[in-house]
């Protein structure tokens, strides 16, 4: 007897173990880009086509991405799901969480608003120095 379950699992074990195969079977007619799924080709397309199906309810702002316009509709509700766990401030942005935690440790990746001394590697960001000014 099959169990559903076990297909569905061997079916996502095998989609997923194609991430690290480095297949990638699907490409853009448009700009040659490569995908391991037929799916990540199909949401790629709407870049090139301009088609957006996922419109606000609010602001009637459109968007090609569902997750996108999810993303979106935080501006208006307000919610900040992403918080950290060191100090009390959240976001709506997994990314922005992970750029805020970086003051919390000594990672401190160049963006572009940071600078380092010569001499003994300390980082220096825009923010501090516009905070003391």
């Amino acid at each position: 007897m099959f169990c559903v379950s076990e297909g569905i699992f061997s079916f996502l074990l095998t989609r997923h173990k194609s991430v690290h195969s480095g297949l990638k079977e699907f490409s853009c007619e448009v700009c040659s880009k490569c995908f391991t799924r037929k799916e990540t080709l199909t949401k790629h397309m709407t870049t090139h086509t301009g088609e957006k199906h996922y419109t606000c309810s609010v602001c009637k702002r459109a968007f090609a991405q569902k997750y996108t316009l999810v993303i979106h509709m935080r501006i208006h509700t307000g919610e900040k799901p992403f918080s950290c766990f060191m100090c009390p401030k959240s976001y709506s942005r997994k990314h922005d969480l992970i750029i805020h935690m970086r003051t919390h440790t000594e990672e401190k990746k160049c963006t572009g608003l940071e600078k380092s001394c010569d001499t003994c590697s300390e980082s220096i960001t825009k923010k501090e120095t516009l905070q003391t000014i």
